[in-house]
């Protein structure tokens, strides 16, 4: 697949779930919605249906659902307005678009696991699936495809009793029995010591299958990867707060290139990309950063703990300016990922 065309997909697809997410419940909650809109900038195409206006925007780096009644200068009170409607109503609307990421996280699992199948060692006989450049099988001579029949005479019927014979053999040369199709072979490797596990290889990889699973289990196995991921992203700033260090953030160029070489992996490792993606567009919104959805949560929290909203108002500068601040921090990121990338 064309890279532009992944990148935007992917892109669209993950904004119009987030935004749908809000729409949906806004719809459920009968709050009025003035606008759905992909993109920002001028408009491209659009129509009204049912009171909403559908807009496909220039610039498609995001979206939004203008509710009527969330900007205090908007005229007329709309009896669907936001701020009309419960604080229940209001926080499971804000909600919803994170947790549209999250459960689509879910589904884009779901799939790759039922659908598409997931890379599993094949089992069976020890079988060559990949030689490393470099390692002391290929130096040997080893090639993909072989099937290693035996080590210094005793039978290898798998590939855990290949794994338990290199580390058995603690460093010193092995003779391997290599079957390569009617031919029989005996070679001679030497393990090495990987310092990074601390186990003995000589640098060949098991063939994979495809493995599908039936579509339960690929629901839970998703659901469980994604709780995985969300805990993964907590720990991993709270371990750089920790060291002191900057938590490392894409710009659009660098997820531009992410996308790419997922979709050049395949279909399954785009869908597995998206997926991660979206976890982190979810996690992102519900940070507490003026003109984001957690921010807004924050907002409605306080209306709860005091018993009376925020001045919508002061909410509202609160909101263009930390928009003005996302828009500068994407500039910044953006250039940081040309610097990275030697563009610039």
């Amino acid at each position: 697949m064309n890279p532009w065309i992944a990148f935007l997909l992917t892109i669209a697809v993950l904004i119009v779930v987030h935004e749908a997410g809000h729409f949906i419940v806004a719809k459920l909650s009968g709050i009025t919605v003035e606008e759905f809109s992909l993109g920002f900038g001028p408009r491209i195409l659009g129509f009204t249906r049912r009171g909403t206006l559908y807009v496909w925007r220039l610039l498609p780096i995001g979206g939004y659902v203008r509710m009527a009644g969330m900007d205090p200068g908007s005229g007329e009170p709309d009896p669907g307005g936001f701020l009309r409607k419960p604080l229940r109503s209001r926080f499971l609307t804000i909600a919803a678009g994170p947790v549209m990421n999250f459960l689509m996280a879910v589904v884009l699992f779901g799939v790759v696991f039922s659908g598409l199948g997931v890379p599993t060692p094949a089992p069976g006989v020890a079988r060559i699936g990949a030689v490393m450049a470099g390692y002391p099988a290929q130096r040997a001579g080893i090639r993909p495809g072989d099937v290693i029949a035996a080590v210094d005479g005793r039978p290898i019927p798998d590939w855990q009793a290949l794994s338990v014979a290199i580390q058995r053999a603690d460093g010193h040369p092995v003779r391997l029995t290599v079957d390569r199709g009617r031919r029989q072979l005996e070679l001679v490797v030497t393990p090495r010591l990987d310092p990074a596990t601390h186990r003995y290889i000589v640098g060949v990889e098991q063939p994979e299958v495809l493995v599908r699973a039936p579509v339960p289990t690929a629901v839970r196995r998703g659901t469980e990867l994604t709780g995985s991921i969300i805990g993964g992203w907590f720990g991993a700033v709270a371990s750089s707060v920790e060291r002191g260090r900057a938590p490392s953030f894409q710009g659009p160029v660098g997820i531009f290139g992410l996308v790419s070489q997922a979709a050049q992996a395949g279909l399954s490792n785009l869908l597995a990309f998206a997926a991660v993606l979206s976890i982190n567009l979810g996690i992102v919104n519900l940070l507490p950063i003026p003109s984001l959805d957690g921010s807004r949560l924050v907002f409605l929290g306080l209306e709860w703990v005091r018993r009376r909203p925020v001045d919508p108002s002061r909410e509202a500068m609160v909101h263009m300016i930390g928009f003005a601040a996302v828009v500068v921090l994407m500039v910044v990121l953006t250039f940081h990922d040309l610097i990275r990338m030697g563009i610039v």
